[in-house]
């Protein structure tokens, strides 16, 4: 058959196969533009979008932070957050998503799903969204619109 070296090299070579390739490939989600969203239905991606238009009520209800003012526009993103993990926006010092977002840039992670024929990505993490720009100095003080 081989000799040991050989046997050796053999067992070794899908080994340095997977030293080489990225250990957390499954954690890379592509980045898509907004408008693109309906395509990657599904999916997990990242998303890129300005809160406009958000909602927070209370901890026993879903807080909703929109793309559009409007959440009834049929152009729509919705990142929702299940009380569930309320909690864990509370631990990280955010009382109400809804306005620590208001007229920021985020980046939100996860799996594209469609609700009332709206997209919409359901975080069960802080770590699903990333601030990307904060509002300038006179957008600051604005809050969401509110949801109807």
């Amino acid at each position: 058959m081989f000799s040991a070296p050989c046997r050796t090299a053999l067992f070794l070579l899908p080994l340095l196969g997977l030293l080489a390739s990225p250990l957390h490939a499954e954690d890379e989600a592509p980045k898509i533009k907004l408008a693109d969203a309906k395509e990657h239905l599904g999916k997990e991606v990242i998303v890129e979008f300005k809160v406009e238009g958000g909602y927070f009520k209370d901890d026993t209800k879903p807080c909703f932070l929109n793309s559009k003012a409007n959440h009834r526009d049929k152009d729509c993103f919705t990142v929702v957050i299940f009380p569930k993990t309320l909690t864990d926006f509370k631990e990280a010092k955010i009382e109400d998503p809804a306005i620590h977002y208001a007229g920021k840039v985020i980046q939100v992670k996860g799996k594209i799903e469609e609700h009332m024929e709206k997209l919409q990505i359901v975080v069960k993490s802080t770590k699903q969204i990333t601030l990307v720009e904060e509002p300038k100095s006179e957008d600051k003080d604005k809050k969401p619109e509110p949801k109807e």
